[in-house]
This record gives C-alpha cells, structure tokens and sequence, in this order.
C-alpha cells in the first residue's frame, strides 16, 4: 500500500510543471509551427516532417513577432541557466532576423 501512495505521489510530482516549464511548452510550440525542419531535427516529426519554413517576408515577420512576444515573458522569469539559454536563442534570433537581415542578404538562408 505504502508503495502504491509512493508511486502516485512520484507521478504528480513528475508531471508537475512550473510555469517557466509552461512557458518554454508555449513557445516551442508555436516556435516549432514557424520552423518545422528544428521541430523534426528536434526528434518531433508528426505534423511537422511534410512541411517547410515560410521564408516569405510575411513568415520573416511573423518570426520577429514571436521573438519579441516571448524575450520579456522569459526575461520576467526567475534567473536560471535554462531561462538563460533560451533568452540567448532569443536574442541571437533577433540579432539575425532584425539587425543583421540575413534573410534578405544570402538566399541559402
């Protein structure tokens, strides 16, 4: 009996996620719909394996949209090394999507 009350207690706890671990479900999420080919390198292939990337400059933009949504919700949470690595893919992105322009300037991209 004790180790039935153990085990559920285990499982809560294992399926218990932060609001820093909603969050980064959140914008993968909608990070992984702007960019299929990460979601399928990521090891997640159903939808995403039939779809490419929208360079289109509306797709560019909607890019810029959802880094700049999602940098100050990251920023407001509590310091960590995760929170940390996603504020740098963050800004990287914004980097090369606002103020390098990569996307207009090498057609491979």
């Amino acid at each position: 009996m004790k180790f039935a009350a153990l085990l559920l207690a285990g499982a809560s706890v294992m399926t218990a996620q932060t609001s820093f671990d909603r969050l980064v479900d959140q914008y993968f999420d909608e990070y992984f719909h702007l960019n299929p080919s990460a979601a399928t390198a990521s090891g997640f292939h159903k939808p995403y394996d039939t779809q490419l990337e929208d360079y289109s400059r509306a797709g560019i933009e909607k890019g810029i949209a959802l880094d700049n949504k999602y940098l100050p919700l990251f920023e407001g949470m509590p310091q960590s090394d995760d929170r940390d690595l996603v504020i740098s893919h963050l800004h990287a992105d914004i980097v090369n999507t606002q103020d390098i322009r990569q996307w207009e300037k090498n057609p491979d991209v």
